[in-house]
């Protein structure tokens, strides 16, 4: 197999497309866990930061496993970001001077509001 192409762990012949160099930015991660799953498959979260729009406590009521990620994440060496709206980045102190080879929004969310999730699923498909 020639040094471009690597087999995943899975042996499907999918390459991951991270690698430990690379400094990544990951927007609107729900319960951190794709996060977290980077930086396990990397063996470090050096270069990660992986941020939120909820607040701690907000993420942790939607999603009771979010503390279990981060704590993981964060022990890799990761940053976690709360309280970081994914369409003013600029305007982000806490981002400010630093730069990324790569910046993953997987889901994007329409923000229709927790109150009614029916209303919020379809919105979000």
């Amino acid at each position: 197999m020639s040094g471009t192409r690597q087999k995943s762990a899975r042996g499907r012949g999918m390459r991951f497309p991270y690698a430990q160099h690379h400094t990544m930015l990951l927007v609107g991660e729900g319960n951190f866990s794709f996060a977290r799953s980077v930086a396990a498959h990397l063996g470090s979260g050096a270069n990660i930061v992986a941020t939120s729009y909820d607040s701690r406590a907000e993420a942790c009521e939607k999603y009771p496993d979010t503390d279990a990620h981060v704590r993981e994440i964060e022990r890799l060496g990761g940053t976690v970001l709360f309280g970081v709206d994914g369409t003013r980045l600029a305007k982000q102190k806490r981002l400010r001077g630093k730069r990324f080879s790569r910046i993953v929004f997987n889901f994007p969310h329409v923000g229709m509001g927790i109150k009614d999730q029916d209303r919020n699923i379809r919105a979000n498909q």
